[in-house]
């Protein structure tokens, strides 16, 4: 009987594998026409749920085929109580979109009385939080602080 080492064994069970072949990445103009058939179903569940306390906002799905819902609790019978359309997602995220709201304009107060440097300060509704980047690093206490009253928000320093 013939001993085969361990490196024989790699060499063997290698020699049948195929190479890895990865799909072609989406069509710009494919993924947009999804996001455009979907925005009428995000509009309307914007509409409908907002008075919601725990509502967080609705996004399409990167392929363009599902409206994610954000709930803070309990997400399937939230949404079912809006809408059982088959397109919406249900989703449990962590903060609303009046908590998101919220620490938005407090960044933007914090930035108009301090004079803060920075590059960008928006809502992202897919990541459930508020993205505030490039800051002048001068700030970061201030900033930090804020950031302990909104944990919303999503920091990076310019250094």
């Amino acid at each position: 009987m013939k001993k085969y080492g361990f490196s024989g064994l790699i060499s063997v069970s290698l020699a049948g594998c195929v190479p890895l072949q990865l799909p072609a990445p989406p069509d710009p103009d494919e993924v947009n026409a999804g996001f455009d058939r979907l925005q009428p179903f995000v509009e309307k569940m914007n509409a409908v749920a907002k008075g919601d306390p725990d509502y967080s906002g609705a996004f399409p799905n990167p392929d363009g085929t599902r409206v994610f819902v954000g709930f803070r609790s309990d997400p399937d019978s939230k949404l079912r109580s809006y809408s059982r359309a088959d397109v919406y997602v249900p989703t449990r995220t962590r903060f609303s979109i009046e908590e998101l709201d919220q620490a938005k304009l407090a960044a933007e107060q914090l930035i108009a009385r301090e004079q803060i440097n920075f590059r960008f300060l928006a809502i992202d509704i897919p990541s459930n939080r508020v993205f505030f980047t490039e800051v002048d690093s001068a700030h970061r206490s201030t900033v930090d602080t804020l950031v302990r009253q909104h944990p919303a928000l999503q920091v990076t320093y310019k250094e």
